[in-house]
């Protein structure tokens, strides 16, 4: 365990639990792999397609991590950099016909430049004024969107055309699925490198007390600055995933319930670690499917509570919300050191 340490505070980072640390959890790690490369071969379209999104959602909250986890940053805007990064995709492979290999390379390095400008006026805030500032930058990206028809094409949105590597066209749930894993691992690397070093033990310092690390010599400018990039940089690259995965954008995929479903899926799952965080960003994803399902059920026996389908998701989530905040405030992968701690005792 590294510590960072003033005259009269203490700072302690702990060892980074985004990596496999023992040979179980190596072990676990590549029959998942294997798994997941091997899922489009037995699973149908439609779990395929479920779990792509999975996929995405995992990218995207490992990019909101940095602000949260990391820094202890709330941002209620998140979703709004999936959303530049879905139509700026859109717009560059339609509009412009750009190649899509490129376009997923310029889109998140133009919503990281997007991130940083928004860090600047958000830098000497933070807890509710900054999630206040996050929440309104979301809410002029949905105006802008649904505003700019000649440019976004208004509430009907944009086609995203199918990207092309040669001679193969990508235009099935496999196809998508491959590259969202593909991405996704990427990232995952991306994150565990970074939780390996400096910058990790800067943005903790940043988090825990932000008057010893001015003391040490630790830039909250610097550190809250590339916390946003990363994010925005998250962001963009899964909006990106989403667009050509959907085929069409419009503004009703990015609502204002978008950024809080990512804040859920880290308090669920547990900020700080991969495992945590797969594991909130896939029941979050699946749960209106869920819901859906429950209360078209529930339908044939009370038709009307079909009526009550949207009021019955934002219960539920508030629900889930609040029960993790007071019964699992280190999320379910922060349950199993509880569980560890019940069983030595």
């Amino acid at each position: 365990m590294a510590s960072l340490e003033s005259d009269s505070d203490r700072v302690v980072v702990k060892t980074p639990t985004s990596a496999p640390t023992s040979a179980t959890s190596a072990v676990l790690a590549v029959v998942a792999l294997i798994a997941l490369f091997l899922a489009p071969l037995v699973g149908n379209k439609y779990i395929i397609f479920l779990i792509t999104l999975i996929l995405i959602n995992v990218i995207s909250v490992q990019g909101l991590n940095f602000l949260i986890g990391y820094t202890g940053q709330l941002s209620l805007g998140h979703g709004a950099f999936v959303a530049l990064g879905a139509y700026l995709t859109a717009i560059l492979c339609n509009t412009y016909s750009a190649s899509f290999w490129v376009v997923i390379v310029i889109v998140p390095l133009a919503t990281g430049l997007v991130g940083v400008l928004v860090a600047l006026p958000a830098l000497r805030l933070k807890g509710l004024y900054l999630a206040m500032v996050t929440l309104a930058f979301h809410m002029v990206v949905s105006l802008g969107l649904m505003s700019l028809d000649d440019i976004t094409g208004g509430y009907q949105g944009m086609a995203v055309p199918n990207p092309r590597l040669g001679s193969v066209v990508f235009n099935t749930e496999g196809h998508f699925y491959y590259l969202a894993l593909l991405c996704a691992l990427l990232i995952y690397a991306a994150s565990a490198n970074v939780a390996r070093s400096k910058f990790y033990r800067g943005f903790i310092a940043v988090k825990e007390k932000e008057i010893s690390a001015q003391a040490m010599g630790i830039s909250l400018w610097y550190y809250k600055t590339l916390a946003f990039l990363f994010a925005s940089i998250y962001g963009g690259l899964a909006g990106c995933l989403f667009a050509v995965t959907m085929g069409h954008v419009t503004p009703n995929h990015f609502p204002m319930m978008m950024s809080i479903e990512f804040i859920m899926m880290i308090t669920v799952g547990g900020p700080g670690s991969f495992v945590g965080l797969t594991i909130g960003a896939s029941l979050i994803t699946l749960l209106p499917y869920f819901l859906l399902y429950a209360v078209q059920e529930m339908g044939t026996v009370v038709p009307s509570v079909v009526v009550y389908f949207a009021d019955i998701k934002i219960v539920i989530y508030g629900l889930v919300l609040v029960g993790s905040l007071m019964f699992l405030p280190g999320g379910l992968y922060g349950l199993k050191a509880k569980v560890q701690g019940w069983l030595a005792k």
